[in-house]
């Protein structure tokens, strides 16, 4: 968490990239109940705001929350413009310490290109871009933003795990081999925790991770890729979207927490008794 704080120093809007399951959200997560704790030591209030985007959103939905959070009425959404509504959001922000999380930010950029598949997208980044201190937003996204005129959201990368800590995992999960397939496969996967545990029990189902490199349908390209194709089927194919949703509130919170704070962070009701019979 000290380089996102580093690099929140003297920026006020700031996207962090990395893999799906790489941490990212697990990172901002931190420093938000960090900044939180902080303003709470001098007696001072920090409104928190976290959106799990998804490619529906509009930027009324974004606007209207902030409000909400802020107490703010607006009385008619409708009568205002893309950049009036973004005049409004920065206005607001700079007006009252807040912390807005704008977590998978990817779903505002269209596919397969990486630009903005809305107007309102590109006039959002480029307002954003114009500083909103003493209010903070942290932007969390697979992808580096980058608005239409080639204005770049300032971005810290989230990396895997360093070569020594990446083979110890492997290690600590039962994958056995010899060290140099060790080391190459953490180097494959680019560190990325959740491939290198997956990297771990299929090396255990093959016999080793000597024999787990060997597949080289598997191994195709380097690093990010590898990391994306083992996780990628397993997302996509495995898990239904209120899964995914719920899954997703569970690795913002990385620790123990009631089914009914679970429920209201995913926005779907407690399993019954009937659901663990």
């Amino acid at each position: 968490m000290a380089r996102l704080r580093q690099f929140l120093t003297d920026r006020d809007v700031a996207c962090v990239v990395g893999l799906p399951g790489i941490g990212k959200s697990t990172l901002v997560a931190s420093y938000v109940i960090a900044a939180e704790q902080e303003a709470r030591a001098v007696n001072q209030s920090m409104p928190v705001l976290w959106l799990n985007l998804t490619k529906e959103v509009e930027l009324s939905d974004i606007v209207g929350s902030v409000m909400a959070l802020l107490d703010v009425t607006v009385p008619d959404f409708a009568a205002y413009t893309e950049t009036s509504l973004v005049r409004l959001l920065i206005e607001r922000l700079r007006e009252r310490p807040t912390i807005l999380v704008l977590d998978q930010a990817e779903n505002l950029l269209s596919s397969p290109k990486i630009e903005p598949c809305a107007s309102w997208v590109d006039s959002l980044l480029q307002g954003l871009r114009q500083g909103v201190a003493p209010s903070k937003v942290l932007i969390v996204s697979s992808t580096v933003l980058e608005a239409s005129k080639g204005l770049v959201m300032p971005s810290l990368t989230v990396h895997g795990l360093d070569p020594e800590n990446a083979v110890k995992l492997l290690q600590q999960r039962g994958a056995r081999g010899t060290k140099s397939a060790l080391y190459e496969a953490a180097r494959r996967v680019a560190g990325h925790p959740y491939a290198l545990i997956l990297v771990a029990q299929a090396a255990q189902s093959v016999g080793s991770v000597d024999l787990l490199l060997s597949n080289e349908e598997l191994w195709q390209g380097e690093g990010e890729e590898i990391a994306t194709r083992l996780l990628g089927p397993i997302w996509t194919s495995h898990l239904n979207q209120a899964e995914r949703e719920v899954l997703e509130a569970f690795s913002v919170l990385r620790h123990p927490s009631s089914i009914a704070f679970v429920s209201i962070l995913s926005g779907y009701p407690p399993p019954t008794s009937a659901a663990f019979a």
